[in-house]
């Protein structure tokens, strides 16, 4: 008897003070609205997400707009996947779709940068590499090997002149990536063909077996890469 007293006394001890924290959450409330999706519609919000929304009036297909110049690439993240806000109204959601295709566009930009970006990778073994003396056989005896050896060079200077990446932010991001498409570009027309590979493993394999068969081979393999055949995919 004594026990169930103590108990009883106990519980009316915790149930006179208040309950904080967690346990006094109304587990029924909801969260506030997003700010982004909030500022996509058009509506006034705090911070600088109006100024942002704004400019995505005003998109232009080759510049950034200079707010979004700054933007950190994760934070532009969450804009892209900002659902419509809550209650949108017509005019809500017709400026909120606007706004995302906008978006989708600098996305787009941004995925391209993102495989012209793993393409440096697969260079990086190739800057600082010069062409040794001609080692037999020559292109007038071999083609495949005269095909895979201006290769070689071309990939070389590509690779000399490639910029890495120096910027998380979105526009310094994407205008990094403009500039290497013009390498990108001769990078890809100096893939070989297949039966240049073919010529020297067929007909010259004791050639493979060279310090320059080999890296001539190495050419080949180059292009193989996965991130090499994505960044040359519809060139």
């Amino acid at each position: 008897m004594r026990r169930e007293v103590r108990r009883c006394m106990a519980m009316l001890l915790i149930s006179s003070f208040p309950v904080s924290g967690a346990a006094a959450a109304d587990p029924a409330a909801k969260p506030g609205p997003d700010p982004i999706s909030e500022a996509l519609c058009g509506r006034i919000v705090k911070g600088g997400s109006v100024k942002l929304a704004a400019e995505l009036d005003e998109f232009n297909a080759i510049s950034v707009p200079p707010a979004w110049r700054e933007v950190e690439v994760q934070n532009f993240q969450r804009w892209l996947e900002a659902p419509v806000c809550a209650g949108a109204s017509e005019q809500d959601v017709k400026r909120y779709q606007s706004r995302q295709r906008t978006l989708a566009q600098f996305g787009r930009r941004l995925e391209r940068a993102k495989v012209t970006e793993q393409m440096g990778s697969a260079l990086a073994p190739w800057r600082g590499w010069r062409p040794g003396p001609e080692e037999w056989p020559g292109s007038w005896e071999c083609q495949g090997c005269g095909a895979l050896r201006s290769s070689a060079v071309r990939i070389a200077d590509v690779a000399a002149r490639w910029p890495s990446r120096s910027s998380t932010r979105l526009g310094p991001r994407l205008g990094e990536a403009a500039k290497r498409e013009a390498l990108v570009a001769e990078l890809c027309v100096a893939r070989p063909s297949s039966k240049a590979r073919e010529e020297i493993e067929k007909r010259f394999r004791y050639y493979s077996w060279t310090v320059g068969g080999a890296k001539l081979l190495e050419v080949a393999a180059f292009f193989e890469q996965p991130e090499v055949a994505a960044g040359c995919r519809d060139r």
